[in-house]
């Protein structure tokens, strides 16, 4: 049996997904067909039979040349290896593969993590995406969301059968790996990380400006930025430069090393405009971390304001700002409980054993 999974990048599926593609390996001792554009990370995920097709995806571009381009690709290995089931990840592959998988009739499971940068582009971009979508998932079989304002956007928009969504914690956290040893209390004090994707959208403009505000009157206060710069971002790779150049800042870019790295700090920082539900926070607060985030759908299921982290008004730098000293004013011992809470959550409502047991059931559903 051939299973087909597609995704904008071989690193985004063997960092959310890896452990729900080694389940379904061992249970269905299946072929993996991998519809991606290449990189490092395909032979890092540790499947046994792989067949990898590369793909020219521009996840960001809305130039509808390329994206027709997409849809005979998938047409092509759809056609050539008859694969069983469809998994879709991210928001290309969930709108061009399932079109194409669903015109095959190949049984369909879509992933929306969140509806992704082409949604929040304008309103004439986003009226023509949500025509596409509701072509693309009218016949999936089950469509997965992370955050409950995904869901009801497609109930709004009548995007597609209410029967199909499932909704799950986010991708979940593998807490075998991101286990109780990782807890420390040698952290250096009033120190403050931004960690994600160096994108507009993800506020680390907002981020950079108040570290920069606050430095200036708390020398003792460390900002730091833990990402890769995505493409395009002219103005973030501007601003980011200036902060490094005036020690505002110290940046890693993008490593293998993040739990090490988020260890050490006291808090993580994510002033995010919109989310599906952050990765990057789950395994921040597994971490036993505090979080200071935007009050946003995909953020604010994670924590619950001042007992595992802070929640502030979105795009408000002034809120930041004062939320930030305020965190810094808090006792030690307040830092260390909000960090435990920030993990009791995780343990409880975001274990990736509940996502992968999710899977497990809707494919007894499909009867496979």
């Amino acid at each position: 049996m051939i299973i087909a999974i597609s995704a904008n990048s071989s690193w985004n599926i063997y960092n959310f997904r890896r452990n729900i593609l080694l389940n379904l390996e061992k249970k269905y001792n299946c072929t993996f067909l991998f519809l991606c554009p290449e990189d490092s990370y395909l032979n890092k995920i540790g499947l046994k039979k792989i067949i990898f097709k590369k793909i020219i995806l521009k996840s960001r571009s809305i130039f509808f040349v390329y994206d027709i381009a997409l849809m005979f690709q998938y047409l092509y290995y759809f056609l050539n290896y008859k694969p069983s089931l469809y998994l879709a990840y991210t928001i290309k592959p969930n709108i061009y593969g399932s079109f194409i998988s669903n015109i095959l009739s190949i049984k369909t499971l879509n992933n929306f993590t969140g509806l992704g940068t082409l949604f929040y582009t304008n309103k004439f971009v986003s009226i023509i995406f949500k025509k596409i979508l509701k072509l693309s998932t009218r016949k999936s079989n089950f469509i997965f969301f992370h955050n409950q304002e995904n869901i009801n956007y497609f109930i709004d928009n009548k995007i597609s059968s209410i029967n199909k969504f499932i909704l799950l914690p986010g991708s979940g956290v593998d807490l075998k790996f991101y286990n109780r040893s990782y807890f420390n209390t040698k952290i250096k004090k009033n120190s403050f990380i931004f960690f994600g994707r160096l994108m507009k959208e993800k506020g680390i403009l907002e981020f950079l400006e108040v570290a920069k505000k606050i430095k200036k009157k708390n020398l003792n206060a460390k900002f730091s930025v833990l990402g890769k710069i995505q493409e395009n971002e002219k103005d973030v790779i501007i601003s980011l430069k200036k902060s490094i150049d005036e020690n505002i800042i110290k940046y890693y870019g993008f490593t293998h090393y993040t739990t090490e790295i988020i260890s050490s700090y006291e808090c993580v920082v994510l002033p995010s405009y919109h989310e599906g539900m952050s990765k990057a926070l789950l395994e921040s607060a597994a971490l036993f971390k505090p979080i200071i985030a935007s009050n946003i759908h995909g953020i604010k299921e994670i924590i619950i304001n001042n007992v595992s982290g802070i929640l502030f008004e979105k795009k408000n730098i002034n809120d930041l700002k004062n939320k930030i000293n305020s965190f810094v004013n808090l006792s030690d011992k307040k830092k260390l409980l909000m960090g435990i809470k920030a993990r009791k959550i995780i343990e409880k409502n975001f274990d990736e054993a509940i996502v992968i047991e999710k899977y497990n059931e809707i494919l007894n559903k499909l009867k496979f």
